[in-house]
């Protein structure tokens, strides 16, 4: 089957009443530097809120009011203490994995990642068939995945120096949908790999 999905993407749907959101936002954050700088902590905080509701052991991540808006923002200002940006923001999928362990390790859950880190240099990146795999892996696990685009090459729809949530992937075109200042679009991981100037990476949270 070439589309594959999380088993429950309506979780991260959230609203404030009148509102429908795909996912949180960074701009929700209170602080300028925080609502510039927050996409880290924002996508760490949907990777921990799908676990707390599709994990039973994880339940302690959070709870039922995150689903509102104003409740979501309160996780997302507690996950700033750990996955804090410094002046190149949460640039790198080592400091995200260490943040998101502290903040969950408070919570008395244990947390284990995979990973596929994106190099600058073209030779030294996975090629499609690994990207593919890795995507595929975490939608049959049910994971939602961090991915995190340094510079977005020929791919339009990205940001650069940018985290956002995927939700979804094709195998056979290489297309994701991904969750992003609380819309959805379409983004082709295949074209970014390829034309990508700097990289970045590939992450998701597990209990096993």
């Amino acid at each position: 089957m070439a589309f594959l999905s999380l088993k429950n993407p309506e979780i991260l749907l959230l609203n404030d009443g009148l509102e429908l959101f795909y996912g949180a936002d960074q701009e929700w954050y209170g602080k300028i530097w925080q609502r510039r700088a927050g996409c880290g902590p924002t996508v760490a905080s949907m990777l921990a809120w799908y676990l707390s509701q599709t994990r039973g052991e994880c339940r302690a991540l959070s709870d039922k009011k995150a689903a509102s808006k104003e409740g979501f923002i309160g996780m997302m200002d507690d996950m700033w203490k750990h996955v804090t940006p410094g002046y190149r923001g949460v640039n790198a999928t080592a400091i995200f994995k260490r943040g998101l362990s502290e903040y969950a390790a408070l919570r008395d859950v244990d947390v284990v990642f995979s990973e596929l880190d994106i190099d600058f240099k073209p030779d030294n990146r996975p090629d499609g068939a690994a990207l593919g795999n890795f995507m595929v892996e975490a939608m049959e696990r049910d994971r939602p995945v961090a991915f995190l685009n340094l510079h977005n090459g020929e791919e339009v729809n990205l940001d650069r120096w940018h985290w956002v949530t995927l939700v979804s992937y094709d195998s056979q075109t290489g297309q994701a949908v991904m969750y992003d200042q609380g819309k959805e679009s379409r983004i082709d991981l295949l074209l970014w790999l390829r034309t990508t100037r700097f990289g970045g990476g590939l992450l998701t949270a597990d209990t096993q």
